[in-house]
């Protein structure tokens, strides 16, 4: 989940600000919707958007499709968004946040959050975002909505093509190495920059990270 779901809404970018940069009939691809908290707001917000929630943790994944099941405008898959399709391990979360699963190990995260803990590993179905828009047959996607725990600059990377359409990114950045070998955020701005986008909200709230969003130039 975004760092600003376990400490409070200090680090969060407002969706009605968001709804600024976006139009009414966006795709909207949310990686890491963890049980449809904000996929929920942004389905009543944008209720002519169509809304791809990716969330690859099979208990959570339940959850998420219970919650979104009245929105006709979402749909959920059970699958991580990275840099390859096939299968990976992640690293499952427990204790005071079930969303700060990665596909990363834990590294700073174990200190700056004692009260969550990493005891499990599971295989989880993961897929690029091109190679899913290839077999769903979608063209573009007008706004990202990426929480990765540490692996949102890989699969920017892996998504140059599919972002110089895209209008509007908002990502959680992360200025410690909460993941092993995971972007901080000078390195994951120095990109999306290089790719024509601008920072134009930094919620850099906490001593970790935050949120920012970002808006082509």
């Amino acid at each position: 989940m975004m760092i600003s779901s376990i400490f409070g809404e200090k680090g969060v970018v407002s969706k009605k600000y968001i709804s600024k940069f976006l139009k009414e009939d966006s795709i909207i691809v949310e990686a890491g919707a963890h049980i449809g908290v904000d996929t929920c707001e942004m389905a009543k917000l944008w209720p002519k958007a169509k809304i791809f929630a990716f969330e690859p943790i099979p208990e959570i994944f339940e959850q998420l499709k219970n919650n979104t099941s009245s929105y006709p405008n979402v749909q959920c898959f059970q699958m991580a968004l990275g840099d390859k399709t096939g299968e990976c391990t992640i690293n499952q979360s427990s204790g005071e946040s079930n969303g700060s699963s990665s596909l990363l190990e834990p590294k700073e995260h174990l200190v700056f959050h004692p009260s969550v803990f990493f005891e499990k590993k599971i295989e989880v179905k993961v897929t690029t975002l091109k190679d899913w828009m290839k077999t769903n047959k979608i063209e573009k996607v007008d706004f990202l909505w990426l929480d990765l725990q540490g692996f949102e600059l890989n699969v920017l990377k892996e998504s140059v093509e599919i972002i110089s359409k895209t209008s509007t990114i908002y990502t959680e950045v992360s200025i410690i190495e909460n993941y092993s070998n995971s972007a901080l955020y000078p390195q994951l701005k120095d990109f999306l920059e290089n790719a024509g986008f601008k920072a134009k909200k930094e919620k850099i709230a906490w001593s970790d990270g935050g949120n920012v969003l970002f808006i082509r130039k």
